[in-house]
């Protein structure tokens, strides 16, 4: 497992960690008999997160000064299963900032939906437990939002997304800022099959918070 490092910028589009998370790049498949599969959010690997590429990025919310701490919580992250059966393991989650632009905090919530009314979101301002506003959920039918996804089981076909009605779960990832902003790319699911073979979902969503630190072209002003 390497050491921080920078991830390439890219254009943005419209878009618990029980376990200690640190800022880390995990290394690549093929390097050992041992090493994790490391894949896209695919068809092709046991588990999707459906969460698409590009990213998201908030800008400092109503009521918060420049340079002053805020956090903010980002979804989409809707796990199901595309091959086997399941249940689908998952053993930790980590990820890579972009220099100097490092959350001073890290959390990850599973936030169940009724499947009638469901629509992922991608970020509220606040934390699934205490969001913001009153109004952050909107009418997506919230059921419950409990901290920690190490040992979560995804067992959802990703065919039967779309053709729901019973309820739904969505991975929320809580960051929070000094103030100055942040950049965080290439979060990493780490799982595990029933028979303990061990892949890597590395999910092409971009989750930015917005501050004088940021680089223009990722908060214009």
């Amino acid at each position: 497992m390497t050491g921080p490092r920078a991830i390439p910028r890219k254009r943005h589009g419209a878009a618990g960690v029980a376990a200690v998370i640190g800022v880390v790049a995990v290394a690549v498949a093929g390097c050992g008999p041992s090493e994790p599969v490391v894949h896209g959010d695919d068809r092709k690997h046991p588990l999707r997160v459906l969460a698409g590429g590009g990213g998201s990025n908030l800008d400092i919310p109503d009521g918060v000064r420049p340079g002053q701490p805020w956090t903010a919580s980002f979804g989409q992250y809707t796990p199901c299963v595309t091959t086997g059966e399941g249940p689908l393991t998952i053993t930790d989650v980590t990820w890579a900032a972009d220099p100097g632009l490092e959350p001073t905090s890290v959390e990850a919530y599973v936030v169940t939906f009724d499947g009638g009314a469901f629509a992922p979101s991608p970020a509220i301002i606040g934390t699934p437990l205490d969001p913001h506003s009153p109004d952050s959920w909107g009418e997506v039918g919230l059921l419950e939002a409990r901290e920690g996804i190490v040992g979560y089981e995804a067992t959802i076909p990703c065919a039967r997304f779309g053709h729901r009605t019973d309820p739904v779960d969505e991975l929320y990832v809580t960051l929070t800022t000094d103030g100055g902003g942040v950049m965080v790319r290439d979060l990493r699911f780490h799982y595990e099959t029933p028979e303990g073979e061990k892949f890597v979902l590395q999910a092409a969503w971009d989750m930015g918070m917005c501050g004088p630190e940021m680089p223009e072209e990722e908060c214009p002003s």
